[in-house]
């Protein structure tokens, strides 16, 4: 801001050339020179504070850049972690996969020994009802022959 003098005594001068008293032209112009260090002072405290604005306006741009590399940091830390847990849920996912298998396994050896067991025991209750069977049928002629005879 360029700073303008303000010549009082020149103020003063225009004011009694356009008929003002000179006793209220001389009050004129020392209120004016107040008005204006007041007004200098103002600018000079706005001054001020736009490089205060200026400064907390860079301070929030470094608070932005160091937000955007946390981000960016939680950001690699996410994928990381994610890349971990996607790891071990494929271990977990084979390593359930071969219990699975595992017991598959057992569960048809012990079918196939289960129904070879029901086999043999089939084949046992048949030739004992053949046997039976033919004992009766023996059992039956020896009687129709003793009573035939």
């Amino acid at each position: 801001m360029t700073a303008t003098i303000f010549d009082s005594h020149k103020y003063a001068k225009r004011l009694i050339e356009a008929g003002v008293p000179a006793q209220a032209a001389d009050v004129q112009a020392e209120t004016m020179v107040d008005v204006m260090d007041q007004l200098a002072a103002f600018s000079a405290k706005l001054d001020t504070q736009d490089g205060k604005v200026d400064h907390l306006d860079a301070k929030i741009d470094v608070l932005a850049a160091k937000i955007d590399l946390q981000s960016g940091k939680i950001d690699a830390l996410d994928a990381k972690l994610n890349e971990k847990i996607d790891v071990q849920e494929a271990k977990f996912n084979e390593k359930i996969d071969a219990q699975e298998a595992r017991f598959d396994a057992k569960i048809d050896t012990l079918e196939a020994k289960f129904d070879a067991r029901i086999a043999e025991a089939k084949a046992e209750l048949i030739r004992w009802t053949v046997g039976m069977g033919v004992l009766q049928l023996a059992l039956i002629s020896a009687l129709l022959l003793k009573l035939a005879h």
